[in-house]
């Protein structure tokens, strides 16, 4: 599928107003290790569960990556990051990750991502997070 046809394939609030219940809920799955992050998720698709959230921070696994693993796995359900924190990963290898995932499962992922929460950043990452408004400031001088 071209990049074209992709974005014409994504749905739209609309769409998914439209959808029966069950399409529109999905399944938070916790898990500390691939295996069973793997088999939560092939569980929940033979259930019936149309997608699956995972969230990313610290001290968790790698949701992208797990998501590349995820798709060999199941066939049919979607998969959504709540949220993959922005400031410690390059915006370019975060596409490439999402563009890979896209490529194995099609239509399937759901990328959530976000700036996290300063207290991460700063005291666990190391990261600068200045407010929005000191860099508006700091800008217009």
């Amino acid at each position: 599928m071209s990049q074209q046809e992709n974005v014409r394939a994504m749905f739209t609030s609309s769409d998914i107003s439209r959808l029966p219940i069950r399409e529109r809920v999905g399944l938070v799955v916790q898990a500390t290790d691939v295996a069973t992050a793997i088999t939560r998720i092939r569980e929940a698709e033979q259930a019936g569960v149309h997608q699956v959230w995972m969230t990313q921070s610290v001290g968790m696994l790698d949701t992208l990556t797990l998501f590349a693993a995820v798709a060999a796995h199941t066939t049919r359900t979607r998969l959504g990051t709540s949220i993959v924190p922005v400031y410690p990963r390059h915006p370019l290898v975060m596409a490439l990750q999402a563009a890979t995932i896209d490529a194995l499962a099609p239509g399937c992922l759901r990328l959530g991502v976000g700036t996290s929460h300063r207290h991460v950043m700063e005291n666990v990452y190391g990261l600068s997070m200045p407010s929005p408004w000191r860099i508006c400031v700091n800008m217009s001088r």
